[in-house]
């Protein structure tokens, strides 16, 4: 989590600063996934069982979590392309 998005019109505040997740990413020399919001909607989700992505698809936390998805998915693709495959023997 990274800032306050407020539930009725959507401001963002910085509640804890701003940029210590690159920055340390940077550091590390690791990918930087995205900023998730502190919002509201998602911990309700979570109690009730319906994720954001369901309940709210164009939200802006739901598009965080959509851009930090796919730069994952991105990581992930690229490093299985730069590794060996696995030999996979067929069982019957």
């Amino acid at each position: 989590m990274s800032y306050f998005v407020c539930t009725n019109c959507e401001h963002e505040s910085d509640i804890f600063g701003r940029g210590g997740g690159e920055k340390m990413a940077a550091d590390l020399n690791i990918p930087f996934f995205g900023r998730i919001p502190i919002y509201q909607p998602i911990r309700e989700g979570s109690d009730t069982g319906v994720p954001l992505m369901v309940s709210e698809p164009e939200s802006p936390a739901a598009r965080a979590f959509m851009t930090a998805a796919e730069r994952v998915a991105a990581q992930v693709s690229i490093a299985s392309y730069n590794r060996p495959t696995i030999p996979l023997t067929v069982v019957r």
